[in-house]
């Protein structure tokens, strides 16, 4: 059980430190009336999990679902991030843009799961 705490708390800090490199290079190229380091992160690691869900399920040992999908993943991915912006974009009365930045994301992220575990499929089973 320490292991497996262990792996997933090394990967928790490197897919939090990628997010956050993300997040500060990001906005720094984008139009800034729109989270979109978040949606990107969001969307990557939708696609990450769907794809590794397959490939390590039959390429490899638990270990590295441990690491990589609860880990690096769970540390990535910033599903708390998302719905903070979403209230902070009520709170600022931008209702229409909350609503679609919530809806996009959603949205997205389901097709980029589902595109991760339909190439996992094609190219690993």
């Amino acid at each position: 059980m320490l292991r497996e705490v262990g792996l997933v708390v090394i990967g928790s800090g490197l897919g939090g430190g990628v997010r956050h490199i993300i997040g500060l290079w990001l906005p720094q190229r984008t139009p800034a009336d729109w989270p979109w380091a978040t949606l990107l992160v969001n969307l990557i690691g939708s696609f990450l999990i769907g794809w590794l869900a397959v490939w390590l399920t039959q390429h490899a040992q638990a270990e590295w679902r441990w690491l990589l999908i609860s880990g690096f993943l769970g540390g990535f991915t910033t599903y708390s991030a998302y719905s903070l912006q979403v209230l902070h974009l009520l709170q600022c009365g931008e209702t229409s843009r909350a609503i679609a930045y919530l809806g996009t994301t959603l949205v997205l992220a389901l097709i980029a799961v589902w595109a991760g575990a339909l190439l996992g499929r094609q190219y690993f089973a």
